[in-house]
């Protein structure tokens, strides 16, 4: 079907992740990638190696044994943050490794 009138960008990506849900879970995970990072601030994320997120759960990889220790006494309400950025119970633990 031709669309004869603009459309926002914004309208037609909703439409497409609503059709493709897979996709919406992906966007939605690398959205918690970047409020995590944001939540623990510039200098703790420059330690860390690598992060993953895996049905709910987000693998943080890094260097620092002193980091990875401060990661890992706050990881409860790094939760909570990571969540109330993005508006949605996405991520259930973290897992520091």
């Amino acid at each position: 079907m031709r669309r004869t009138e603009p459309t926002r960008i914004g309208e037609i990506m909703g439409e497409y992740f609503r059709e493709h849900p897979r996709l919406s879970k992906l966007q939605t995970e690398g959205r918690a990638i970047e409020a995590f990072r944001e939540a623990v601030g510039e200098r703790i994320a420059s330690c860390i190696t690598r992060i993953q997120v895996y049905q709910g759960r987000m693998f943080v990889h890094m260097d620092s044994a002193i980091v990875r220790h401060e990661i890992f006494m706050r990881r409860t309400a790094l939760t909570r943050q990571v969540n109330a950025l993005l508006g949605a119970p996405v991520i259930r633990t973290i897992i520091v490794k």
